[in-house]
Order: structure tokens, then C-alpha cells, then sequence
């Protein structure tokens, strides 16, 4: 049986599973914590997808600090989740949001848009956060795929490596 800790009030999702976490403190793990660092804006944004013949889809979307202010254009890197994952995986589970704004602030990241899009082509977003949603998630199974959501997809090696560029 699974049991949260009722002492930990840190908890993550994944897919249809909570769990509690805890950060443990020392050089390599800096990155994740929320520091003293200018913060960024996190939005969760609705669009359509006519490809997939949604009318609405969820994208998460990253903009570093000062953005709003700026009249700078910005590199875009779009963050891809692995399976099972959705548009909130990589700003909950992987912390993101703390990494970027912290890289940034130390000067080891350029300031980016970081696009993190639901890659689940049978989700509008997250489980639980769109009507007739409260349902556990499933897989999808590729050998039922017709080849739409996947040929969206074909740029991404490239835009991966062109946005890595970014890091220092």
C-alpha cells in the first residue's frame, strides 16, 4: 500500500500518482531550491489544435524575469515531457522553473521562453484540469497512432540543438 507522509508537505504529481519529495541541501542540488534570485512568469496557456482536432489544448510557458518589461526578443526552447508525462511535468517534477530562473540569475543560462507543451495528443492538459477529465490516464497505444501527432514532432532534434546552444 502506498501512504503519503502526513509530515511532509511537499508533494509532486506524476500522471496519476502523488508522492512526497524532499530536496536535500548541498552544491550539486542549488538549482532546485527557490533562492533569492529575480523570479520569472509561469503561464498556463490555452490553444487550439487543429491538427489533433482539439479546439483547445494547455502548454506551459516560461518567461524570465523582466520579460514583460523588455522589448528584447528571446530564444524559445521548447522542453519536451517523457512518456507519461504532461504540461506540468517538467515545472513540477523537474523543477524547471527554479533551474532557469537560478541559471539565469548566475549568468549560466541567456534569459528564454521555455515552451513545455502537453505531448500526451489524447490530453487537452493535465488530468483533473478540463471537463470529462477525472478519469486515470492511459498510455496511448503507438501501434493505434495514424502518424499526425508524431510528424509534429519531426523539427525537434534540430530545435533541441539549436536552444542547447543557450547554456553555458
Amino acid at each position: 500500500m502506498r501512504m503519503l507522509d502526513p509530515s511532509n508537505v511537499y508533494m509532486i504529481r506524476d500522471i496519476a500518482t502523488y508522492t512526497n519529495y524532499f530536496l536535500v541541501d548541498g552544491e550539486l542540488s542549488q538549482n532546485y531550491f527557490v533562492c533569492e534570485v529575480p523570479h520569472g512568469t509561469v503561464s498556463k496557456v490555452w490553444y487550439p489544435s487543429p491538427t489533433l482536432g482539439m479546439e483547445r489544448r494547455r502548454m506551459t510557458v516560461y518567461t524570465p524575469a523582466g520579460y514583460e518589461d523588455s522589448n528584447k526578443q528571446y530564444p524559445v526552447l521548447y522542453l519536451l515531457h517523457g512518456a507519461g508525462g504532461d504540461e506540468n511535468a517538467w515545472s513540477e517534477l523537474g523543477r524547471a522553473i527554479q533551474i532557469f530562473d537560478n541559471l539565469i540569475a548566475q549568468g549560466k543560462a541567456e534569459p528564454m521562453i521555455v515552451v513545455m507543451p502537453n505531448g500526451n495528443g489524447a490530453q487537452e492538459a493535465v488530468p483533473g484540469e478540463y471537463p470529462n477529465s477525472m478519469y486515470k490516464p492511459s498510455f496511448a497505444n503507438p501501434k493505434t497512432m495514424e502518424g499526425s501527432f508524431e510528424k509534429g514532432l519531426s523539427g525537434y532534434h534540430e530545435v533541441c540543438g539549436k536552444s542547447l546552444s543557450y547554456y553555458k
